[in-house]
């Protein structure tokens, strides 16, 4: 059950994989990652029990042989990926580099199938893929998105050098077995750096629907044209940032849409003091219109559109501080 667990947590990532390529322009780096992410799956399901017997019917060790053609091309395309993002090469043609990539991942899998047993130059190869993608990727590990996935990636290639290196100074072929338990935690943590930029987007876009669904309730409720939109996006992410978008447009409705003009006060430097204003004026307005200043309504200087309507959101839907603000 565990291998079928991880084999599906694999598939989930070659889901979103192949999702990022439908909705962003194709690039070398991302077909790589799809590559990987494929080939890293179809290594899972070879760890299976079920899958495994199925083809070692076929004969003995095939479905090892399996197991390490599919980890040549995940090292191949890894280390794609790794030379693609090395900015003395990131702004020459990179096809050369897709053709040595495929040269190098099949001159590997055919020793690999034409040998009747392990061959030491696999390993090798596994170790010299893995090291230098992970030479390179440690660079750019930083705490963002991107960066956590990085990292959880890089892991996983930590893992897999390290059994890859394992096999070549024991000449043991166990670290290499589909069986062994070690490619569990290797196969987690490169599926997760595979998918977590995307699960991230999802989680962060409905933990920011939740937040503004009540100012954006009140101001679609006050002005329904905010929804006349033929228009409609069809992913989280996406109605996450059109939200943000109709509540910027519904306050700048709501303070009279252009017919107040600017008052002479400028807003507050701190964002949560201007926020806290706006929110008490929608408060005051929930009943009866109200004017307000449409110079406090703007994003202010250094934040961007969602982390503005976030703190109005915020200072909306808890209690009113005591202390005041006057716009005039």
């Amino acid at each position: 059950m565990i291998t079928w667990a991880v084999a599906l947590l694999c598939s989930t990532a070659v889901g979103a994989r192949i999702g990022r390529l439908t909705v962003r322009p194709p690039s070398l780096s991302r077909v790589a990652i799809a590559i990987a992410a494929v080939t890293l799956t179809v290594a899972a399901t070879v760890r299976t029990a079920t899958v495994s017997d199925v083809l070692d019917g076929y004969g003995d060790g095939v479905s090892a042989t399996v197991f390490e053609l599919c980890l040549v091309v995940f090292a191949a395309s890894t280390a794609l990926i790794a030379a693609t993002s090395l900015t003395v090469l990131s702004t020459r043609p990179q096809w050369p580099l897709t053709i040595v990539a495929a040269a190098l991942a099949g001159v590997f899998a055919a020793t690999e199938l034409v040998a009747t047993r392990h061959s030491p130059a696999t390993s090798a190869f596994l170790v010299t893929a893995t090291v230098f993608a992970i030479a390179v990727s440690v660079r750019y590990i930083r705490w963002n998105p991107l960066g956590r996935a990085i990292a959880l990636y890089t892991a996983g290639l930590v893992v897999i050098a390290a059994m890859c290196a394992s096999t070549l100074v024991t000449a043991a072929h166990d670290h290499l077995a589909p069986a062994s338990g070690w490619w569990s935690l290797a196969v987690i943590l490169v599926s997760g750096g595979c998918s977590s930029v995307m699960i991230e987007a999802w989680a962060r876009a409905r933990l920011d629907l939740r937040r503004t669904r009540t100012v954006w309730t009140r101001l679609t409720t006050a002005h329904p044209e905010l929804l006349d939109s033929d228009y409609r996006s069809v992913t989280t992410t996406l109605t996450a940032d059109d939200r943000v978008s109709q509540i910027l447009d519904g306050l700048y409705l709501h303070a009279g849409a252009g017919l107040i003009t600017r008052g002479a006060s400028d807003p507050p430097a701190e964002m949560s003091a201007q926020a806290d204003a706006v929110a008490r004026w929608l408060h005051r307005t929930a009943t009866e219109p109200e004017p307000f200043d449409p110079g406090w309504l703007g994003t202010p200087p250094g934040v961007t559109d969602r982390q503005w309507i976030l703190a109005v959101c915020a200072a909306y839907d808890r209690p009113r501080r005591h202390a005041t603000v006057t716009v005039a």
